[in-house]
């Protein structure tokens, strides 16, 4: 019976190990070809480097801020303004005398030798031009501006799209982290859960197998009996911890599913211990390479508030340049042209909606700077508490690593005792129970293991190594 007993253990453990083999038939995923579906579908990435794209149009284009304005301006109209009509004719240059008459004219040259002797008063009245009537103009204009000084905001304005580019490009690289370490954590996760499933799997098919081929007691024998009970507890309990297991990988790969635009129906990962996993994939770099493209982000958005507030007060200086232009009319009489090109000088002399710009501004600028300050000061805190978080977990993982192989020769060395009658079911129950307690102990230490490395990736960039290329 003693051999019996330790070969059904046996046997569930090959029948796991088989129903493993057998899946791996269907389709593998290595964590590569994952991040690179995640990469390519994410919309958080594209929005990211959209974001960083658009800046640095904007960056390009207020470079340009220095070069001169060319507009023009093309129009044609009918009007009855006496002045739009009076002042149109003087730039068609056809401007005449009948411009000035009174409607009454002569007609013939006797009527003007009559009215030679009559007062030609009424005949130089300015009916005309108070009536012109209905007329027809075609107008054309073209112009330069060089501003030569506008209180700093054009030169502010192309520092701070500079600012806002390196901030944004800052942004898109710590997105890509972001989506980089959680699509790894999960990954890892799945792993963990997936080596745990099995680990359980064999303690509950080992436990229902007792109690399926022996009659431990009955309600006469209380130690037998308890015995029973607690192997039935047991495994309701394993049954639980087994739920709990396959609802978390069910929720982790539906979040790579989404993350990666749709995966294969069956498919596996590419098994390795989470250590493995976390010095191929989650690797970082240099501590003392300085901030993490997150504070850098903070601290460049502070140097682009600096430059804006010289824009927010801008309004309130002078502003000089120069301009030219030119202009041609045409009407039913001819076509004329003529230009103009001089130096302008403006300033804002009121605006109240302008007043404490200033003040606003530095604010602003106070806020900012703190925001990116604390930013770097959270980031130290942090950076020093995962780092001795990493050393921690690896060494608590190699020493529930060594527990897990002890419980697991106990185990085998309990079966024959159990067998032998050298310790009642209860006893046995209590070396199940221990092992499925280091099982749960190892993940949770896996799980804050991946958490940790992920955080320092974030904060210390991803180091390429060669298995990871």
């Amino acid at each position: 019976m003693n051999q019996k007993l330790v070969k059904l253990f046996t046997i569930a453990t090959i029948f796991l190990v088989f129903s493993t083999i057998l899946k791996a038939e269907t389709e593998t995923l290595s964590f590569d070809s994952i991040w690179t579906l995640v990469d390519k579908n994410s919309d958080s990435l594209k929005a990211a480097r959209i974001d960083a794209d658009a800046a640095r149009i904007g960056q390009k284009r207020m470079e340009r801020h220095w070069l001169p304005k060319v507009y023009a301006d093309l129009r044609g109209f009918q009007t009855n303004d006496p002045l739009t009509i009076f002042g149109s004719t003087l730039l068609q240059r056809e401007a005449s005398s009948a411009d000035f008459m009174t409607r009454e004219k002569p007609t013939s040259l006797e009527g003007l030798q009559a009215l030679s002797n009559q007062d030609i008063t009424p005949f130089l009245r300015p009916d005309t031009l108070n009536h012109p009537g209905v007329q027809s103009f075609g107008m054309g204009t073209i112009g330069i501006d060089l501003p030569l000084y506008e209180a700093g905001a054009r030169s502010a304005a192309a520092e701070l799209y500079q600012k806002m580019s390196e901030a944004m490009n800052f942004y898109a690289l710590h997105s890509e982290l972001d989506e980089y370490t959680l699509t790894a954590s999960a990954y890892g996760q799945l792993l963990v859960l997936q080596r745990e499933y099995t680990d359980l799997k064999i303690v509950q098919n080992s436990v229902l197998g007792i109690i399926g081929r022996y009659q431990l007691g009955n309600t006469n024998n209380p130690v037998g009996y308890s015995g029973l009970l607690g192997l039935r507890g047991l495994n309701n309990r394993l049954e639980a911890l087994l739920l709990q297991n396959q609802t978390r990988q069910k929720s982790l790969v539906e979040y790579l599913n989404e993350m990666t635009g749709g995966l294969p129906e069956n498919w596996q990962l590419t098994q390795q211990s989470s250590k493995e996993f976390a010095a191929t994939f989650l690797q970082y770099g240099d501590v003392d390479s300085g901030p993490s493209f997150q504070t850098r982000y903070y601290q460049k958005m502070a140097e682009a508030q600096e430059k804006k507030a010289v824009i927010d007060t801008a309004p309130l200086r002078p502003r000089t340049g120069l301009f030219a232009e030119a202009q041609a009319v045409t009407g039913d009489r001819s076509t004329g042209s003529n230009y103009k090109a001089g130096f302008y000088f403006q300033m804002m002399l009121l605006s109240p909606t302008d007043l404490e710009a200033g003040a606003q501004a530095e604010k602003q600028v106070e806020a900012a700077k703190l925001r990116a300050k604390d930013a770097v000061e959270k980031e130290k805190l942090m950076l020093s508490k995962l780092q001795s978080s990493e050393v921690v977990i690896e060494k608590t993982i190699d020493l529930l690593q060594q527990s897990r192989g002890f419980l697991g020769q106990q185990t085998v060395q309990s079966l024959q005792l159990f067998q032998n009658g050298a310790i009642n079911a209860l006893q046995l129950t209590e070396v199940f129970s221990r092992r499925a307690d280091v099982i749960q102990a190892i993940t949770e230490a896996e799980s804050q293991y991946l958490q940790v490395k992920s955080g320092l990736v974030t904060m210390r960039n991803r180091k390429i190594t060669e298995q990871s290329k």
